[in-house]
């Protein structure tokens, strides 16, 4: 054991002698690094110091410094003043909150009210599926006690709860029960609605009318209040000419409706482009004939064109046909010539210019579009018409008031029954089989005229007057009357084409093509009356 502790001994003796050996070196070696290490930081310092290049990359520091504070001054204001403000900002938008809680709260009872008043309409006024989708009087589903009750019942618990009160709204008898009760036809004035806001019946004549366009979305109700127009004006001894491109597509289209009032027609029903614009003429030539005294007739005249945005933007007729149009609505209005003008889109592209639209002197608007509605009135007039519903429409009349009326149902039952009240089997002023611009005389030479004069409260200036177009009757006849007649009792019955073959002038030169109509048509009277024509064509 002596020997192992004094191994132990010796080499912890030598690892003593070993470390001391160390610490002796690195006391030596220590003096020269220190001495070392601090001249080499000297002479670093010494070179910042009296180096150009250095001075200038410190100066350059030393501006980028200053420049970064003077640009972080200005945000540390805003920072500083924004801090300041946010406790103001927290309780503003603290107070926002609670009223848009509030609101809310307050909101939804006015809308669970309005809701239920809602409902409580709706369970009292129910109506057919249809009727939510068009505009057809032909059925009607009146209320039972039972929804009556309900309703009743409800409007007392809402009524309880503070929910506002809603009107009832103002409803219009049917055409039908205006003819039973005497309340329209004659010794009446023309009714035009019932007041949507006093319920009261606005009564006016075609004088606050003149010349008027019927627009509107499809089924809205334009054909049900040319209809009802068309039946009053019938029994007040009106005679017209019907247009309609549709008139053997539907039997809802205008001329299919109005096809019991034939009796009244001057012409028969307009279906094609050229048929339209013979019609249209036709018109133009009577109000041209009154203007110039060649007829002293007061009947009124009235033109009913459907679909006649579509004409005016998509035939070839168009052009001519905006023309005719203005100078009805213009020219020929204070000599009882009227005309309804029905269509759905009224930009000037497809209305015949806003010049026809200007001419206009009325407008009787069902629910459209607003943007389309502005065309044709004014923007607050505009604003109703985009939330009326079926069967009302805006009436701006030729004054320059306006108000929203209910249109009484007129179905074709009732165009029926008005034409069995017609006392006149057929329209004193000659009939056309073939649309012409000018009256068309009968084989005799003398027809024998039927009293058909407007009521004085319908047509204030309307006298007793006879419908009859004065037709002469001259005992001798020209070569050239004889040769029109001929011409025309030979097949040739269109107007452009006799005016072409006898003064070759064509339909599209205006006033002078007017002109040699009116000549035109007098030779084929004269020719005709005399019978020197039919005797030619039978020799």
């Amino acid at each position: 054991m002596l020997h192992h502790y004094d191994e132990r001994l010796a080499g912890h003796s030598d690892r003593s002698d070993r470390n001391d050996r160390m610490t002796r070196v690195a006391a030596h070696l220590a003096m020269p690094i220190a001495t070392l290490t601090g001249l080499v930081a000297m002479a670093l310092l010494a070179r910042d110091t009296f180096d150009p290049l250095a001075r200038e990359r410190a100066a350059l520091e030393l501006a980028r410094q200053q420049q970064i504070n003077v640009q972080l001054a200005s945000y540390d204001v805003f920072l500083a003043a924004a801090w300041r403000t946010l406790p103001l900002a927290l309780a503003a938008g603290a107070g926002l909150v609670a009223l848009i809680l509030i609101y809310r709260r307050w909101a939804d009872v006015a809308a669970v009210q309005a809701h239920y008043t809602v409902q409580a309409l709706a369970a009292r006024y129910q109506v057919p599926v249809p009727h939510t989708f068009t505009y057809s009087p032909h059925t009607s589903q009146a209320a039972s006690r039972a929804a009556d009750m309900a309703h009743e019942a409800q409007a007392s618990a809402l009524a309880a709860l503070g929910a506002p009160v809603v009107a009832e709204p103002v409803s219009a008898p049917s055409f039908a029960e205006l003819l039973t009760a005497g309340q329209v036809g004659k010794g009446n004035p023309l009714l035009l609605g019932v007041d949507l806001t006093s319920g009261e019946p606005v009564h006016g004549s075609w004088l606050d009318l003149y010349s008027t366009a019927v627009a509107g979305l499809p089924g809205q109700g334009k054909t049900t209040s040319q209809r009802f127009l068309a039946a009053q004006s019938a029994l007040h001894g009106a005679r017209f000419v019907v247009c309609d491109p549709h008139a053997g597509a539907a039997d809802d289209s205008l001329g299919a409706t109005l096809d019991p009032l034939r009796s009244t027609y001057l012409c028969d029903v307009a279906d094609t482009d050229a048929a339209i614009l013979d019609a249209v003429r036709y018109v133009a030539d009577i109000g041209e004939k009154r203007i110039h005294g060649q007829d002293e007739s007061r009947t009124p005249v009235i033109l009913w064109l459907d679909e006649a945005t579509r004409l005016l933007a998509h035939s070839k007729i168009g052009p001519e046909l905006g023309e005719l149009l203005e100078r009805i609505a213009q020219q020929y209005r204070k000599r009882f010539v009227y005309a309804s003008i029905s269509g759905q889109i009224w930009t000037a592209d497809r209305s015949g210019g806003s010049a026809l639209r200007d001419s206009l002197a009325s407008v009787l608007a069902h629910r459209m579009k607003r943007n389309q509605a502005r065309l044709i009135l004014p923007t607050a007039e505009a604003q109703q018409v985009e939330r009326l519903e079926p069967g009302r429409a805006l009436l701006w009349s030729a004054s320059g008031t306006s108000r929203v009326l209910q249109i009484p149902n007129t179905t074709s039952d009732d165009i029926r029954r008005v034409a069995g009240l017609l006392t006149a089997d057929a329209p004193a002023m000659p009939r056309l089989h073939h649309v012409a611009p000018t009256a068309t005389p009968t084989a005799t030479p003398t027809p024998t005229p039927i009293a058909i004069g407007m009521p004085a409260v319908s047509q204030p200036v309307a006298v007793a007057d006879t419908a009859t177009i004065p037709l002469g009757s001259p005992t001798i006849a020209s070569p050239e009357a004889t040769r029109a007649a001929a011409l025309f009792l030979g097949g040739m019955t269109r107007p452009a084409d006799l005016v072409r073959e006898l003064r070759g002038v064509s339909s599209n030169q205006g006033a002078k093509y007017q002109q040699a109509l009116m000549e035109v048509m007098e030779l084929v009277r004269i020719g005709v009356a005399t019978g020197t024509a039919r005797e030619s064509i039978t020799n």
